[in-house]
């Protein structure tokens, strides 16, 4: 048992430089988003205009654990928050500071991860552990320095997502970990996981489908759902389930109150359908090809069918997902990967249609994870053959730097509502229309010569939008600041 525990520890340590080098990386490329500003684009409601969450207060946490604010319930995001007015008052530096702590936490969990995936797999078990080593800081740094990421920690309201992230992550490592230990310490690591997940969803409900991730996990690389009873297998993620259906409705009464949600009559099945399928291509499509990010993709409804952008996405996907199954037993990594890619980006793909976005950038903040993951594997797969490796790693290298600097561009981009509005502009011209900007739908009051309370909605907005290329100033009364997941 000593033995064991003396392995691990020295294991770790020999990760320690490679680790310093991957979060030295990450704290670099994010470095200019610590010059950050509050934004004129939900900052001002939740922190230069909200005296609740000043403090740590009896009631300062009373409201944290009550309040729905802007359509979300995140408790313990709020204490962060909290924490940081304690520290450095209104001063968003700090705020930053914060934010990028918790990204690069979440990376240093991730490089945890995948070492602990990647050694479960089939056929690389029996790799050293340097090989391990290296793909996991490739795919932490894939993860942690994609430019998809900065508007998750560049961006104050985007706390909940770091926080959540972690928790999420500790989540898996937890589980992993349960799987494989002895009777004696099964149930601690159960008990972990298990709080982990609530944490996460304390934070933000968004990775409510992980329960659904770990079955998948079940499938491979763990193989327990061809050793084990799958009963029992589904039977111990059922604390998981309780959660997740908990926190799936809180969130969609959150979502509620704040007028949120999308009418059927506004966003119809079929326009639902289709976003849904554009999304899934969409964040591959920015995965591998991440230039020309924007803070606002806008959602156009009802959505114009004609478009072969819609299209091409959604055939991606399905396409994606038949070959996915079709190989699942010859390429069981990818298929994994795949669906639960599209598992948990799934709550944000439209089908409950909340805020004036078709897509975002932060919704990939755990949804890239599985392709990271792939990556790294791929990696280190590959560079066992001696005559690949040297290219694999110059490869791997410029891509990598290729990130860091896209990365460091973006984070610019991210520092005051100024540059954000310019971005905006440059990147979708389309965002000054108003039929497209916010996205409503023409309703039966509209039809009858009476402007509904959508039409009021878009008007302002865009109205808003199209003067406000250089301040960005969102319409506060709208969708665009009171509903964005």
């Amino acid at each position: 048992m000593m033995g064991r525990r003396a392995a691990s520890r020295v294991a770790w340590l020999s990760h320690a430089p490679v680790v310093l080098l991957v979060l030295t990386v990450t704290v670099a490329a994010f470095s200019p988003a610590l010059d950050g500003e509050f934004l004129n684009w939900d900052d001002e409601k939740n922190f230069l205009e909200n005296p609740s969450y000043r403090g740590l207060g009896e009631e300062n946490l009373a409201w944290m654990f009550s309040s729905l604010h802007m359509g979300h319930y995140q408790p313990l995001s709020w204490v962060t928050l909290g924490l940081d007015y304690e520290l450095w008052g209104m001063s968003p530096r700090g705020y930053h500071r914060t934010s990028l702590i918790w990204h690069a936490v979440n990376v240093l969990l991730f490089f945890a991860v995948v070492i602990a995936v990647l050694s479960r797999c089939p056929g690389l078990e029996r790799l050293p552990q340097s090989s391990f080593r290296f793909a996991a800081a490739a795919g932490a740094l894939v993860f942690g320095i994609h430019p998809l990421r900065v508007e998750s920690v560049a961006w104050i309201t985007e706390r909940r997502d770091v926080v959540a992230g972690a928790f999420f992550l500790l989540t898996i490592l937890a589980y992993l970990k349960a799987v494989s230990a002895r009777a004696g310490r099964r149930a601690l690591w159960w008990g972990v996981a298990i709080l982990a997940f609530a944490l996460s969803l304390l934070s933000k409900a968004w990775g409510m489908t992980l329960p659904v991730v770990l079955l998948l996990l079940d499938i491979y690389p763990l193989g327990r759902w061809a050793s084990e009873s799958r009963r029992r297998l589904i039977f111990e993620k059922v604390p998981f389930m309780i959660l997740a259906s908990g926190a799936a409705m809180v969130a969609a009464l959150a979502q509620g109150h704040a007028e949120a949600i999308y009418t059927w009559d506004e966003h119809g099945l079929g326009d639902r359908l289709l976003q849904a399928g554009y999304g899934l291509g969409f964040y591959l499509y920015k995965t591998l090809w991440p230039f020309s990010l924007s803070p606002l993709y806008p959602l156009e409804t009802p959505l114009d069918w004609s478009r072969t952008s819609y299209w091409l996405g959604a055939g991606v996907a399905v396409l994606i997902s038949g070959l996915a199954w079709h190989f699942r037993r010859t390429l069981p990594a990818l298929a994994t990967s795949w669906f639960a890619y599209v598992i948990i980006v799934s709550p944000v793909l439209g089908l409950a249609q909340s805020g004036p976005q078709i897509a975002a950038d932060r919704y990939t903040y755990l949804a890239g994870l599985p392709w990271a993951v792939l990556g790294a594997g791929a990696l280190l797969w590959l560079t066992q053959r001696r005559r690949w490796r040297l290219p694999l790693i110059v490869g791997s290298a410029a891509i990598l730097v290729a990130l860091a600097v896209l990365t460091y561009s973006q984070s610019r981009v991210w520092r005051s509502s100024e540059r954000c509005g310019s971005t905006l502009s440059n990147v979708n011209r389309r965002a000054s229309s108003p039929n497209t900007t916010w996205g409503a739908s023409t309703r039966r009051g509209e039809q009858s010569g009476e402007p509904s309370r959508t039409t009021v909605r878009r008007e302002t907005c865009a109205r808003k939008t199209s003067k406000s290329a250089r301040t960005w100033e969102p319409c506060s009364a709208s969708r665009a600041s009171s509903s964005r997941p």
